[in-house]
């Protein structure tokens, strides 16, 4: 399977902080007022490796759909797959050509192709969650996959 893990070359990261003014990213959190920083560290557990999650999507008959092109963006998980092993699951809950952030989205949102894949998704990362319960070794191999796609 291609990586689909899209890292921030050095020189990126730089030009970006350079448009907020931060000659670092050190610099940049330092900035954070202190109130507003956790004290600790997350302790979150390991993560899954997104292989794991398409083998048991399959079992369920679910088809792996086309990459969306149009959907680029940024997330709340963008910034933690930078940080830890991350899969991004997209579930089909309107038909194909639905815009997102419409009425026509919205009124599917509650329709029965909607509960499906929401089942199907929930399913999905169960089986995967306690693939990763059961077999340590799995949380070790999504690690590895992590540190070789940076």
């Amino acid at each position: 399977m291609a990586s689909r893990f899209i890292a921030n070359t050095p020189e990126e990261q730089k030009r970006m902080l350079g448009v907020i003014g931060a000659a670092s990213l050190e610099e940049l959190l330092v900035r954070i007022p202190a109130k507003a920083r956790l004290p600790r560290a997350l302790g979150l557990p390991a993560a899954m490796a997104e292989t794991d999650l398409i083998r048991h999507m399959k079992a369920l008959g679910i088809a792996e759909g086309p990459p969306l092109g149009d959907r680029l963006g940024s997330s709340d998980v963008g910034n933690v797959s930078q940080v830890i092993p991350t899969i991004q699951p997209m579930m089909k809950i309107a038909p194909a050509g639905t815009p997102i952030h419409s009425r026509a989205f919205e009124a599917a949102a509650v329709s029965p192709i909607a509960r499906e894949g929401t089942l199907n998704a929930a399913k999905a990362m169960a089986m995967t969650t306690l693939d990763l319960l059961a077999e340590p070794a799995l949380v070790k191999r999504a690690q590895d996959e992590f540190r070789r796609a940076k």
